[in-house]
């Protein structure tokens, strides 16, 4: 008997979701296209943004979404700080300095201070009372205090000369940092009453500082500036710096784990700084970031960029991730351009009867700025299933981890197929199961009503040839079909009954030049 070979097609759908950012990061809408200078969160849920021309933005449900908060100043606002879910102070910077305050969440807020050109740059209170300010203006730039709840704003620095105070962070009652221009870091033990000028070893100037303990702190600025000190700034040691871009701010959350965003990158340390990252540009100015665990953070930037990650912004970077069908399976394959303590890749499968399964494992490359490309085959071999579902479990080395995008294969019948009845022997009914492939677009075979496919016929047959029943005749599109054979009813050629005796059948497949015949028995 004549078989046709049929040239096999698989058909297979990959989905990505539009994503121009490693692993770990996504978009969030700010409803806003304006410069967003600043953010903040109180908790999981409750934050704010403020930035250009008056900006003031607010989430309750982790931004998700953000909602215009009335607009109390047509200024530039620069900073923004909560204590709690109600009271919140905001300063502006660049036509007029203003310190504005809050005690309803951003519902409504008082002017409490008001200075001429630039204005101010951060502020900061340790408790309801006591807080700090930064700021700079042609004559002079000032540090000031206040003891009332922002009532009343004394400086209790002055630096008299045209310079600018960028950030303060007090760790608490006492101890406390401010930076500015020309590489100044100033420190206070005594609530800042008293100020001392800490030798930084560099006159760039320095944007953001951060401290997790009395000891223990960063601070960052232009031409990629990183600065890390562990005696309460005794002695700053530069960092090594992926970057001599401007770094406008700093974060960490623990002595070892910490990020910095700046002009077209964020960086992220998992060694204390020893080593910097770089893993995210997305072609955008990012001015600020906020954490509010080991594993929820914000950045926000120029033109409303608001960034969230709910993993720590775990800094494996993937190029890409594909699949190709062969002849012994599925290959898949995915590259990165950076990684960061990456144990490796869990590679899962999913069928339409089944749930998410582990089938493999391939091996990270650690900590490297090099692009590392991976493959995997997986053989098929057991799996029925018309619907593949494929994503990678990106471990790192604390075990942390993510999944990269779904890759969703659809498989067509890739050849004709005719199935041993089941079952067999038989008596007085058996089930016949046969495949019709995809039709090539070079054999265009039109059944009735347009219907693309084959004419299929699917007949019995006893031991001398006879017909003694017609399953199938009729056009069938690609797919698998199953059909049941009755031995009482169907007509034999030597009987005047509808009930066929035992013996041995024979049923036949045909299809365009596709034949295929099988044996089975009948017994009573």
């Amino acid at each position: 008997m004549k078989k046709y070979k049929l040239i096999y097609f698989i058909i297979f759908f990959v989905i990505i979701s539009e994503n121009n950012y490693s692993q770990g990061w996504f978009n969030q809408n700010s409803g806003t296209v304006q410069d967003l200078h600043s953010v903040f969160f109180v908790n999981k849920d409750t934050g704010w943004i403020v930035g250009y021309w008056g900006t003031f933005q607010k989430t309750t449900n982790g931004g998700n979404n953000w909602t215009s908060g009335s607009k109390f100043t047509s200024h530039h606002l620069s900073s923004i700080f909560f204590l709690n879910e109600q009271l919140g102070w905001a300063t502006t910077w660049y036509s007029e300095g203003e310190i504005f305050k809050t005690s309803d969440g951003g519902h409504t807020w008082n002017q409490q201070i008001i200075k001429t050109y630039p204005g101010f740059t951060s502020v900061q209170f340790i408790n309801s009372d006591t807080g700090y300010a930064t700021y700079g203006q042609v004559e002079d730039a000032k540090i000031y205090k206040s003891i009332d709840g922002g009532l009343n704003w004394n400086p209790v620095f002055v630096y008299s000369q045209y310079y600018v105070f960028r950030d303060v962070c007090f760790i608490d009652k006492n101890n406390g940092w401010v930076v500015g221009h020309g590489g100044k870091i100033l420190n206070s033990t005594d609530g800042g009453s008293n100020w001392n000028i800490q030798e930084s070893g560099t006159s760039d100037d320095l944007w953001a500082v951060y401290f997790i303990n009395e000891e223990t702190g960063w601070c960052v600025g232009t031409n990629g500036r990183i600065l890390k000190t562990t005696d309460a700034g005794k002695v700053w040691i530069s960092q090594q710096s992926p970057s001599s871009a401007l770094l406008r701010d700093v974060r960490f959350i623990n002595e070892n784990t910490g990020w910095i965003v700046g002009d077209y990158m964020i960086l992220k340390t998992t060694t204390g700084g020893e080593i910097w990252e770089s893993y995210l540009g997305g072609g955008t100015v990012y001015m600020s970031i906020f954490f509010i665990d080991n594993s929820t953070g914000w950045i926000v930037g120029r033109r409303g960029k608001i960034l969230k990650t709910i993993d720590g912004g775990i800094p494996v970077e993937m190029i890409n991730f594909t699949s190709n069908i062969l002849d012994n399976g599925i290959e898949l394959k995915w590259s990165t351009a950076t990684e960061t303590n990456n144990k490796g890749f869990e590679i899962e499968r999913k069928t339409e009867i089944s749930d998410w399964q582990t089938i493999g494992f391939k091996e990270g490359n650690g900590t490297t700025t090099e692009s590392q490309h991976y493959s995997f085959v997986d053989n098929l071999f057991g799996v029925s299933a018309t619907k593949l579902s494929y994503r990678l479990k990106q471990i790192d080395y604390d075990g942390t981890f993510t999944y990269s995008n779904v890759i969703e294969i659809e498989l067509s019948p890739t050849k004709f197929s005719l199935s041993q009845n089941y079952p067999n022997p038989f008596n007085p009914t058996t089930k016949i199961k046969y495949t019709i492939p995809t039709t090539p677009a070079s054999l265009p075979l039109l059944g009735k009503e347009g219907i693309e496919g084959w004419l299929v016929t699917l007949k019995v047959y006893d031991i001398l040839g006879n017909e003694v029943a017609t399953l199938v005749n009729e056009y069938k599109s690609p797919g698998t079909y199953e059909v049941e054979f009755n031995s009482v009813g169907a007509r034999h050629a030597s009987s005047n009954t509808n009930v066929l005796p035992s013996g041995v059948y024979f049923y036949q497949l045909k299809a365009g030049d596709f034949i295929e015949t099988k044996k089975m028995i009948l017994l009573r």
